[in-house]
C-alpha cells in the first residue's frame, strides 16, 4: 500500500500513529558523532554529540510498536554512508523502513493538501520555529522552539504538550524541528503512546512560508 495513502487512511479511521524520519542530516549526525567531526546540516543545524548518540540509540534499540513508523532516505543511505554506519555498529537491519520522502512526494504530486485538510479538520498542534507559525493551516495550538539546535528543548516541549493534549480527544502533533524532530516524537510516544499521533513532517511547510530555508525540490513545485 502507498505509505502516504496509509497515513491518510489512518487519520480518517481515527487511528493514531507516530512517524520519524532519518534523512541525510540525521544519518550524517550519527556518523560525525562517532568520528568527532562536528559540523552541521545544510540549514546550519549542528551535529550535536548528544543528539547523534540519541539518534543512534533509536536505531539500535528501536521502538517496537506497529503504530511507530521509521522512515529512511534510502538514496542517501546507499553506498558509503550505509557501509560506514554498519562498520561503526550504528545500524539495525531489522527495522522495517518506510520512505522518508513521503511528504515531499505528496507535495510534488500536488497531494499535500489532502494531509493539510485533515490537520484542519482534527485537533492539531504545530511544534516549530517562530517563522513557521505563520503557515496557513488551522492548527489549534502552536509551540515555539529554536530554529536550530532545539534538541535540548525536548523537556519543555513535552511539558507544554502535556498542558495541551487531552485524554478525551485525539490530537495530531506535527514537528518541523530539523534533526531534533525524531527526539520530540520519540519522547512524546514514550509518554502518550497511542493516545495521539506524532509526526516528523520535515521541511515541506517551508515551501508555504517566507523562509531562508530552501530545498532543491522547491524548484520542482508547480
Amino acid at each position: 500500500m502507498n505509505f502516504y495513502r496509509f497515513i491518510l487512511d489512518e487519520i480518517d479511521a481515527n487511528r493514531t500513529f507516530s512517524l520519524i524520519r532519518f534523512g541525510d542530516g540525521e544519518l550524517q549526525c550519527i556518523i560525525n558523532t562517532s568520528t568527532g567531526y562536528g559540523g552541521g546540516n545544510a540549514d546550519g543545524d549542528p551535529y550535536l554529540p548528544k543528539l547523534g548518540e540519541y539518534l543512534k540509540k533509536m536505531i539500535l534499540n528501536p521502538t517496537r510498536a506497529d503504530s511507530f513508523h521509521y522512515c529512511l532516505n534510502g538514496e542517501y543511505f546507499k553506498g558509503e554512508v550505509g557501509k560506514d554506519l554498519r562498520k561503526k555498529g550504528s545500524w539495525n537491519d531489522k527495522i522495517k523502513w518506510q520512505d522518508a520522502y513521503v511528504f515531499i512526494e505528496a507535495l510534488l504530486d500536488n497531494k499535500l493538501d489532502e494531509f493539510i485538510s485533515r490537520l484542519n479538520k482534527n485537533h492539531s498542534v504545530l511544534v516549530g520555529a517562530k517563522y513557521m507559525h505563520k503557515v496557513d493551516i488551522d492548527f489549534d495550538d502552536k509551540i515555539e522552539i529554536a530554529q536550530r539546535a532545539s534538541f535540548g528543548e525536548s523537556g519543555r516541549v513535552i511539558k507544554e504538550l502535556d498542558e495541551i493534549l487531552s485524554e478525551e480527544k485525539k490530537s495530531i502533533v506535527v514537528f518541523t524541528a530539523g534533526m531534533s524532530a525524531n527526539v520530540f516524537v520519540n519522547e512524546a510516544f514514550k509518554k502518550w503512546g497511542t493516545q495521539h499521533t506524532f509526526i516528523d513532517l520535515g521541511s515541506v511547510l517551508d515551501s508555504m512560508v517566507e523562509s531562508r530555508i530552501h530545498r532543491s525540490y522547491f524548484s520542482q513545485l508547480k
